[in-house]
């Protein structure tokens, strides 16, 4: 499990301080280090050629950050549509329960449809908030197929509107399969190892440009 997960469920404030006091102990020690064991002349000689390095390393690594937050943004905004989609498909399907002609014969698929969707308000969402699949919610959607299926439409209205309570409910469990797997995209690791290695390289190509 991707280690942003874990951040994301902190608080604002925590994330802050946790991310600016990471950074701020690596700069002191990454000082302390470069003066214990380096000598100032050493550092003086060396300024010009470290410059260059620290202007062609923070170019690949502004190029790679911005990369990284395109990405984060386009699966967000990516995930919002599939939860809207979702959502819209949700609404349609329980009007086409709710107003079907024969009130008492689709009572099971309704049953079966709220249940559904009370696992996946109370039991899904929660569970993917920490990163883990539901149980519930799989078991309760294939019993809202296997209501559906047992509807006999006795005319022309009620065949049109079982097939369009199929193409809603399919829909439905199309959205909610992306929003499910939206929860294990993540950067990959070769993204991810530049990033970290060029922002603790960049603490040492500070230090020497500090001394002079």
């Amino acid at each position: 499990m991707a280690i942003s997960y874990y951040l994301v469920q902190l608080a604002p404030y925590q994330l802050y301080f946790l991310l600016t006091g990471f950074f701020a102990i690596g700069a002191g020690f990454a000082t302390f280090f470069v003066r214990k064991f380096i000598t100032v002349g050493f550092l003086r000689s060396h300024n010009e050629v470290t410059g260059f390095i620290f202007i062609a390393i923070s170019a690949f690594y502004s190029l790679l950050l911005s990369f990284v937050v395109l990405v984060v943004w386009d699966q967000l905004n990516e995930t919002k549509r599939n939860v809207s989609n979702e959502g819209s498909s949700a609404v349609g399907l329980y009007r086409d329960i709710k107003y079907f002609p024969d009130s008492n014969f689709t009572k099971p698929l309704l049953v079966a449809y709220l249940n559904f969707a009370y696992n996946v308000i109370d039991d899904e969402f929660p569970n993917m908030a920490i990163m883990k699949p539901s149980r519930k919610t799989p078991e309760s959607l294939s019993k809202v197929y296997s209501e559906l299926e047992k509807l006999k439409p006795r005319s022309d209205f009620e065949v049109q509107l079982v097939g369009e309570m199929f193409s809603q409910l399919n829909q439905l469990t199309k959205y909610r399969a992306l929003r499910v797997i939206s929860m294990e995209t993540e950067i990959p690791a070769p993204i991810w190892w530049p990033i970290i290695l060029g922002a603790i390289r960049g603490l040492f190509l500070l230090q020497p440009t500090n001394h002079m």
